[in-house]
């Protein structure tokens, strides 16, 4: 996509050499970091694939949050925030992957299913992604592990099975 600027919020690609004439690569302050995130016309959030740790979605929620179209890597957890194609992309971290759904947002002709998503994906995460919401289901999971230890063994185990 050379028609576009792009700007890599990274320091992984300090000592590259070989980026485009419109890709700017390197380390930002948080205060840059939230204001390239609350500017841009589309943010990717490219996630590490095997990782066994919750990454990115802060970076990904905050892009949803300012209405952004955001293109997430495909990883455990992304579609417990991101409903693809309705409130971001959901894509496979292969180059191709990320430059369709770039290419698509980015093209003019897309502008009202874009505006439309960045808005779906702001309503999505001002609705559900609240700190009540958070402390509702803090609760509900103290109140379930309550309520199992107060089974007699057997009924635990059967409790735990159900549950996968």
């Amino acid at each position: 996509l050379p028609q576009h600027k792009f700007i890599v919020a990274t320091r992984l690609l300090n000592d590259r050499t070989d980026l485009p004439p419109n890709v700017t690569a390197g380390p930002v302050s948080h205060p840059e970091f939230i204001a390239l995130l609350r500017g841009a016309r589309a943010n990717v959030i490219p996630i590490r694939q095997g990782l066994h740790r919750a990454v990115g979605q802060q970076t990904y929620l905050t892009s949803m949050f300012f209405g952004r179209p955001t293109v997430v890597t495909n990883t455990p957890g992304v579609h417990d925030h991101i409903r693809h194609g309705q409130t971001g992309w959901v894509v496979n971290g292969s180059a191709e992957s990320y430059a369709q759904a770039l290419a698509w947002a980015l093209d003019p002709a897309n502008a009202v299913k874009v505006a439309q998503m960045g808005a779906a994906a702001k309503k999505d995460v001002q609705t559900n992604f609240t700190r009540q919401n958070h402390v509702a289901c803090l609760l509900s999971v103290i109140d379930e592990a309550v309520q199992a230890a107060k089974l007699p063994a057997a009924g635990r185990k059967k409790l735990v099975a159900a549950k996968g």
